[in-house]
């Protein structure tokens, strides 16, 4: 029997039309479920003390996953609870500041706050 997870999983690699294989992306689905145990200040300190090359892979990750939030936005591939995370990654990528600074991130901020950015969480 299928979990709710494995279906759902399943169902979205069916909407790849075969660009990535089903067992690669519930791996990938296992990795974020560990990721949710930490705090995204942990997470950052972890990648940041990561070896400069290991640094760049995982900036791919992070690139190609705004880049898919800005593809969202455009297409209004999205609702109220990843509206913020959609529209803040399409300002990243097209360069959009008034948006960034309406969502807290700002250059000249104090070393505490700066670069962390505060989404509603609905």
């Amino acid at each position: 029997m299928s979990t709710i997870l494995e279906t759902r999983h399943r169902d979205a690699v069916a909407d790849l039309t075969g660009q990535i294989d089903s067992k690669g992306v519930l791996e990938a689905q296992n990795v974020l479920d560990l990721l949710k145990l930490f705090s995204t200040v942990e997470i950052a300190h972890a990648i940041n003390c990561e070896h400069r090359t290991n640094q760049q892979f995982i900036a791919g990750y992070v690139f190609e996953i705004l880049q898919k939030w800005s593809d969202n936005y455009d297409s209004e591939n999205f609702d109220e609870r990843n509206r913020a995370t959609c529209e803040i990654s399409n300002s990243l990528i097209n360069g959009n500041v008034d948006v960034l600074k309406r969502f807290g991130f700002n250059r000249s901020a104090s070393a505490e706050g700066r670069g962390r950015i505060s989404l509603p969480y609905i």
